[in-house]
């Protein structure tokens, strides 16, 4: 490559060195430059992809349910949660309210295995299940749960559950098939929109990339120039 740019551009070996080994260097840190930037990027708008998946799920199963949580894969809550706390009597200061808190306790036990075959259900579209919680007073208290997941930015599942009671009031109130499939229409209406998010979000690193790579071009085009001078 030396003797190539010394008989190209008439220069010696002392000035061919000076001129392609900057540039080769320039080229190498352009390209760490340009991963870890891409990196970063990439992980941020990830990021505030699933922040307004969690948002959305959220303020749809807010609606329709008395109280929703966050659950991690050992179902734990991921955050306290006073709606859930009021809904069964409890104080909302109690530790299995708190983050950290066992969800499985509030389960009465025999519908526990249930819950567990129904949060390990692999699709990740909105599902239902009917079963019971014990309120603060030992009383069993039946619910509907509605549950839909998706992956954070560790590759660990979230687990978003929607919590209903089963009222006996006389008030008219939406059956749970009903409130079930509008869960599942938005839900995917939502991952749709997601996915939308991701390409767009390939798009931009693709950009970036490539404007990258044209500016490191440049600049060694401009130092092979300057030692042709």
């Amino acid at each position: 490559m030396l003797v190539f740019v010394q008989l190209r551009w008439g220069m010696t070996l002392v000035m061919s060195q000076t001129i392609v080994i900057p540039s080769i260097f320039i080229c190498i840190l352009s390209v760490f430059v340009e991963q870890s930037r891409e990196s970063e990027l990439r992980a941020t708008l990830e990021a505030k992809a699933s922040k307004e998946l969690e948002t959305s799920v959220e303020a749809v199963l807010a609606t329709i349910c008395d109280a929703v949580v966050l659950l991690s894969s050992s179902f734990r809550l991921l955050r306290p949660s006073p709606h859930l706390a009021g809904m069964l009597l409890g104080s909302s200061s109690s530790a299995v309210f708190m983050t950290g808190g066992n969800f499985i306790d509030l389960l009465v036990e025999s519908d526990r295995d249930s819950f567990l075959q129904f949060m390990g259900d692999p699709s990740t579209h909105a599902n239902m299940l009917h079963a019971h919680m014990r309120d603060a007073n030992s009383s069993a208290v039946t619910v509907h749960f509605y549950h839909t997941k998706y992956l954070d930015l560790e590759g660990q599942p979230v687990h978003i559950i929607g919590i209903r009671e089963d009222s006996e009031e006389d008030t008219p109130q939406p059956p749970p098939q009903e409130l079930h499939l509008v869960v599942v229409v938005v839900v995917a209406v939502i991952a749709v929109v997601v996915v939308v998010v991701v390409v767009v979000v390939v798009v931009v690193v693709d950009v970036f990339r490539c404007c990258c790579a044209q500016t490191a071009a440049g600049a060694t085009e401009q130092l092979v120039k300057a030692g042709g001078r």
